[in-house]
């Protein structure tokens, strides 16, 4: 059978690149670890030539925003409890972005085997410093840069969007960390509630010790580190919710409104903190009805 066809539109090819390695650091006990980066994105072959080093990268001006053809790019960070999964276990459900115009990067982070906190949001701010230092590479608009992540990535995420200057590597100095976007699902926001809730579980009896038998072998425990007050003390730190402040960049905000695991009221407390710390945050809060800890 031979046909001639018009399907009536037309896209370009998106092309995915893996194992982009953005950090050389070290776990707890000091053994070496590479953390990598994966990219989708749409090119034509000049694009496709200049990711693939086979012609210079164009410099980006100052004023990039004001150029067309640069791309937005957004940086995923996987959840997993900050235990570790494959940086790109949900790459299909990062497609869409893709094929409407933005580079989609999947980031490693140390997991919390590996090291305790901030090295995770140390890891995270790296990868957005190495997406800006590349940004003629792969024809991305570094003033628009945003960050995503569900649950645990969500949580890396908001911690981002604080844009405080704090928890800095020396690779990519010469780059900003700031982040022009925060999308944050069903993130663990308010960490001090949890291991509060998780404490007193413990002490008095009614925690589920089938899985743990201590807070401090929970996902939060592992991923702050220490017990008793010096827990809560980081718990506490690492709880975006309680370091909100005006000049954040716009955040939207997506929970399950049945989630089991996170309370969407910790999503809640976090949009309302976000509008009441001054007029020029931006929050969007969707909950979703019926919806779980990131069922369909």
């Amino acid at each position: 059978m031979k046909q001639t066809i018009d399907p009536g539109i037309g896209r370009p090819t998106v092309f995915f690149f893996d194992h982009l390695v953005y950090s050389h650091t070290t776990d707890k006990d000091g053994n070496p670890v590479d953390l990598e980066l994966s990219l989708l994105c749409q090119m034509d072959r000049p694009q496709l030539q200049r990711a693939l080093g086979r012609s210079i990268p164009e410099e980006i001006p100052a004023d990039a925003g004001a150029r067309h053809g640069l791309r937005p790019a957004m940086i995923w960070f996987n959840g997993n409890g900050w235990r570790g999964i494959d940086k790109n276990a949900q790459i299909g459900d990062l497609a869409f972005l893709a094929e409407h115009g933005y580079a989609v990067f999947c980031a490693d982070y140390r997991t919390s085997a590996q090291a305790h906190f901030p090295a995770q949001i140390i890891d995270a701010k790296t990868a957005v410093r190495f997406v800006r230092a590349q940004a003629g590479r792969y024809g991305i608009d570094p003033d628009r840069i945003g960050v995503m992540g569900r649950s645990a990535g969500g949580q890396i995420s908001a911690m981002l969007g604080l844009n405080d200057g704090k928890y800095l590597s020396d690779e990519w100095g010469s780059y900003s960390s700031e982040v022009n976007l925060v999308w944050d699902m069903f993130g663990p926001v308010d960490l001090e509630q949890d291991v509060r809730r998780n404490m007193e579980a413990y002490a008095n009896g009614t925690a589920d010790t089938s899985r743990w038998t201590c807070v401090e072998q929970t996902h939060a425990g592992a991923y702050l580190g220490g017990s008793g007050e010096e827990l809560l003390r980081r718990a506490a730190e690492a709880s975006p919710t309680h370091h909100v402040h005006d000049h954040m960049p716009p955040f939207l905000i997506m929970h399950g409104a049945a989630d089991p695991a996170v309370p969407c009221t910790q999503s809640e407390a976090l949009y309302e903190n976000l509008l009441a710390a001054g007029p020029h945050n931006i929050a969007d809060l969707y909950l979703l009805k019926g919806a779980g800890h990131g069922t369909p």
